[in-house]
This record gives C-alpha cells, structure tokens and sequence, in this order.
C-alpha cells in the first residue's frame, strides 16, 4: 500500500504491472482502484481539516459580531440618554 500512495496515478497506468490486456487484468485494474481510493480519502482528510478550520473561524467572527452589536446598543442607549438630559436641561 505504501508504494502505491507516494506514485502518481499516472504512473500506475503506464507502469508494465498494471497495462490491462484484452481479456481484462483484474490486479492492473484492482491497483488501480485501491490507487483511486487511497487518493481520495487523502482529499477528503484534507477537506475535512479545512472544514474543521472554517467552522472555528466561523465561530469566531459570530462571537466578535454579537460583541460590536451589544457595544452598538451600549453606545446608542448611552447617547439616547445623553441627547434626553441635554433636551430636559
């Protein structure tokens, strides 16, 4: 298995081991079957880091947006009770 992760699929199908003859070489195409899917599950781990990445960054900027939204109301409770005192005086 390991030979098989660090070639290329490329390199699989134009290697001698693999080269399907007419009848149909069941190794040539379970090589490169597994070879696919070794590729694939490699993608999909990767995906799933950059998933996990964003879903924390995500996280992240909600809680920074629910923070300046409750400073906005702060300020603007602040300045409504200002502009009030100011009209009474």
């Amino acid at each position: 298995m390991n030979e098989l992760e660090n070639k290329d699929i490329e390199e699989i199908l134009k290697s001698s081991a693999t080269r399907l003859s007419a009848v149909g070489d069941t190794r040539g195409i379970m090589t490169i079957f597994v070879k696919c899917t070794i590729d694939l599950c490699a993608k999909l781990e990767s995906a799933s880091a950059e998933i996990k990445q964003f879903n924390n960054s995500t996280t992240r900027l909600t809680k920074v947006m629910i923070f300046l939204t409750a400073l906005l109301a702060i300020a603007t409770i602040i300045g409504a009770y200002a502009t009030y005192m100011m009209s009474v005086k």
